[in-house]
């Protein structure tokens, strides 16, 4: 009997956007590239939304001799493609990796974001 391989359900010929552009653009001119290079840079633009968030987390308390207390910080970056909350004690974003985070703190942290794309 033979044995057939399976074949697997993405397929093979499955590309993005930006592969069939570039394969596309790599027959043409000098000229046609740029305009392609253009358009590719502009179809990402419109359909992917890519934001930083930037927190300053509480890292270590020093108390001092005279009862008084320290907190220095620390500056977590994340990288999301979409916000669903965002307050100062609780965050839910989706990673570039399509993971959902969830962040809850006790207590206010310092926050802001911005939109890259």
């Amino acid at each position: 009997m033979m044995s057939r391989k399976a074949e697997s359900p993405t397929g093979t010929n499955k590309m993005n956007i930006s592969t069939r552009l570039g394969n596309w653009c790599k027959a043409l001119g000098p000229w046609w590239k740029a305009l392609c290079k253009k358009i590719s840079t502009w179809w990402f633009r419109v359909t992917r939304e890519e934001f930083e968030l930037t927190l300053r987390v509480p890292k270590d308390v020093v108390v001092h001799q005279d009862g008084s207390l320290t907190e220095t910080t620390k500056q977590l970056k994340f990288r999301a493609k979409k916000l669903w909350k965002h307050s100062p004690k609780h965050f839910i974003f989706k990673d570039m990796d399509g993971h959902k985070n969830e962040l809850k703190f006790l207590k206010p942290v310092e926050y802001h974001y911005k939109k890259i794309w």
